[in-house]
């Protein structure tokens, strides 16, 4: 088998309707995996799963609100009923926001965690017992430069659950690695997105002028990283954060 092939496996990816997600949903499909496409919106991910393959052999589309832990039960039970394993899942379902620290409330702060954070680990715990029974799997969580570094531009609460990916998924390597389990985490820098599109032009040139490549990131940056993270090619690398960023962080 070639490295980067992801031929007869199953991959999970959540947020899968636009932007990252759908990129890493298709280069993993490209790659020759299955992938279940799991996002809260169902009209959008369907349309993406239409997209990605008319057939619909090789993609299930299912509505799936991450924070919620019978939800995320069901989705895998089905995706098991239907394809028989999970080698690979992305944790990529997440939400930004700009708000002042001084302007932040609990239930702002709440639901960033609920979704970024609490669903990461809702959807990584579920399907660990599948992977423990196939004697390995790949589990990634997409977190952020702004996890490491923090946030200077009113995303506190946004900095703080992607932070916290990062030491839960270490546990994992550390925890799961003994059952064939590798756990890894991607930081982007500022991508090209919808999430990302209130940014202006003045803070996106200011941003590329500060890092050594020059221009924002692309989704399918991510999803090159993606693929790695989950395939063969990556069968000794284990509770590791790599920094997609054009060099914003360099650690």
């Amino acid at each position: 088998m070639k490295p980067y092939s992801m031929h007869n496996q199953v991959a999970v990816v959540t947020g899968a309707g636009r932007g990252i997600g759908f990129a890493i949903s298709r280069t993993l499909l490209n790659h020759g995996a299955k992938v279940a496409l799991l996002d809260y919106h169902l009209p959008q991910v369907e349309e993406v799963a239409l997209l990605l393959d008319k057939s619909g052999e090789n993609v299930i589309p299912l509505k799936v609100d991450v924070s919620e832990q019978k939800q995320v039960e069901n989705a895998i039970g089905k995706i098991k009923e239907t394809w028989g394993r999970i080698d690979a899942i992305v944790n990529n379902a997440g939400v930004h926001e700009l708000i002042p620290l001084l302007e932040l409330t609990d239930l702002q702060f709440e639901r960033m965690l609920g979704i970024n954070l609490l669903g990461t680990y809702h959807c990584t715990q579920t399907v660990l017992p599948t992977m423990v029974s196939q004697g390995g799997g790949s589990v990634v969580a997409i977190s952020s430069v702004a996890g490491v570094l923090g946030s200077k531009i009113g995303a506190a609460h946004y900095s703080a659950s992607k932070g916290a990916i990062i030491p839960f998924i270490r546990s994992i390597a550390r925890e799961m690695g003994p059952s064939g389990i590798r756990a890894n985490c991607i930081a982007p820098g500022l991508i090209s997105t919808p999430m990302t599109a209130g940014f202006g032009e003045f803070e996106i040139d200011a941003y590329t002028k500060g890092i050594p490549l020059a221009r924002i990131g692309k989704p399918e940056d991510i999803a090159d990283a993606a693929v790695f993270l989950c395939s063969n090619a990556s069968r000794y690398v284990t509770g590791q954060v790599l920094s997609v960023c054009g060099g914003a962080l360099m650690a």
